[in-house]
């Protein structure tokens, strides 16, 4: 009884060691076919977070998006959300200690996934917010 009961045992060890090594694999291929920020257009701006973000909110409204004029952004970041459409801006640091350094990033995103027209959504919006600031478009 005792001889059954240890061969059983061991048995179960590579056993439950495979279970293991399957999940990995499979919690792995589900995790990497999912893009969350390759529908998106990122940029940075020499402007002050609040003429970004206004010129964000006039992005939208040019490219259909009814974003509330009441809108406003906090101390140091703002977001508008209309339908799939979504821009972020934060101030951010430069290089150096100087006020004068700091930047704006404005990263604009349309959808859920990656596709050429989701990036192209993306890029209107933010060629919109680079006119509004006075700023060419590539």
């Amino acid at each position: 009884m005792r001889r059954t009961a240890l061969v059983v045992l061991l048995a179960s060890v590579p056993l439950s060691s495979c279970l293991v090594a399957a999940a990995a694999v499979a919690a792995a291929a589900v995790f990497g076919t999912v893009k969350y920020t390759e529908n998106g257009v990122e940029r940075d701006f020499k402007q002050d977070l609040t003429t970004c973000f206004d010129a964000a909110k006039k992005a939208m409204k040019e490219n259909g998006y009814a974003v509330p004029d009441e809108s406003k952004p906090g101390p140091t970041e703002g977001k508008l959300t209309v339908g799939d459409a979504v821009i972020e801006v934060s101030r951010r640091p430069g290089e150096t200690a100087s006020a004068d350094d700091d930047f704006t990033h404005v990263l604009a995103k349309v959808g859920t996934f990656d596709s050429d027209e989701t990036r192209r959504k993306a890029k209107l919006l933010m060629d919109a917010v680079a006119r509004s600031l006075g700023e060419t478009t590539p």
